[in-house]
């Protein structure tokens, strides 16, 4: 897509992009620098300021790369002051800031004590470089224990949630737990009730519902059918509503109807965007939506995406 005719979209919603549009506004959307895969930290958040987007999920971790290349991420002990104080000084432009915390190989319930301890002083140092960063949300995994079932490690899942919880809140940072595991909702929505820290609640990725078959129920030869995209969209939506005031945050991206393929571009898969839009603008969601793709041409992803966001919500007015 073309610079002019991205500008030129805006230009025909900018009347949409100062008022609050159904409950929900234009920049509550914003992307995370994990979309820009190739690029120094500095460069995605200088393009994502420039696409137009409200702000920007700052990876809090470093070495990792995804299926287009590396990744740019935020390790405050690695950096010079004079490299932290840049940094910050282009944080401080974004609208919203939100952060991911580490999650490759991580066990936070891990049964060596020892190990344990390593995957926590590793959040807890994530939760005070989100700190620095001025993050208000955190999105962080709970990852299984091999060969042990949920029920196995609950007591423990939940005494390290409530500790790293307790952490964040002196930075008055809300950490979201991301929908895939545990994956049943049922299980899901009991962890995070029962965490019960007014610091802790949920963070939907829309695109990894693909995660909960068992209460999709159908095989893989439907996944590209009608009733397919239907039992995807109304599991999404269990998840959606079963975490009401615990719904902290928004990884929004489509989901490819042949394979279930997540990270797309929106608009271009089965994720029910105005259902779920026009839900959460009745229910006066006001948290951010972090724009998550793992799609080239990348800067191409995100403009079209947003300007999907930006149709979705003038229909729904």
């Amino acid at each position: 897509m073309r610079r002019r005719e991205f500008l030129g979209g805006i230009t025909c919603l900018s009347g949409l992009s100062l008022a609050k549009t159904a409950g929900l506004r234009l920049d509550q959307l914003t992307s995370s620098t994990a979309s820009l895969a190739g690029m120094t930290m500095l460069e995605s958040l200088r393009k994502i300021r420039e696409l137009g987007f409200g702000g920007a999920e700052i990876i809090t971790f470093s070495g990792q790369k995804h299926s287009l290349g590396p990744l740019a991420g935020v390790v405050k002990a690695d950096m010079s002051k004079q490299e932290a104080d840049k940094l910050l000084s282009e944080v401080k432009r974004l609208g919203h800031v939100s952060t991911h915390l580490p999650f490759h190989g991580l066990r936070p319930a891990n049964q060596d004590r020892a190990a344990r301890k390593s995957t926590l002083d590793l959040l807890h140092r994530a939760i005070d470089d989100s700190g620095f960063l001025g993050a208000r949300v955190a999105t962080v995994h709970a990852a299984p224990e091999p060969n042990m079932t949920y029920e196995q490690i609950w007591p423990d899942l939940l005494a390290v949630f409530r500790e790293l919880g307790d952490h964040a809140a002196k930075y008055k940072i809300r950490l979201a737990i991301e929908t895939m595991a545990p994956n049943t909702v049922k299980q899901y929505l009991a962890m995070i009730r029962e965490i019960n820290h007014d610091f802790v609640g949920g963070c939907v990725d829309t695109g990894h519902t693909r995660w909960y078959r068992a209460d999709i129920g159908i095989e893989d030869s439907e996944r590209a059918t009608a009733r397919g995209a239907k039992r995807y969209n109304d599991i999404l939506m269990e998840k959606v509503e079963g975490l009401g005031p615990k719904l902290f945050h928004f990884h929004f991206d489509d989901v490819r109807p042949a394979d279930w393929r997540e990270h797309r571009t929106l608009g271009t898969g089965l994720v029910d965007w105005e259902r779920l839009l026009r839900h959460l603008a009745k229910v006066g969601y006001s948290g951010t939506f972090a724009v998550e793709l793992e799609e080239t041409p990348v800067v191409e992803a995100l403009v079209k995406s947003r300007l999907f966001y930006q149709k979705v919500l003038r229909e729904i007015m």
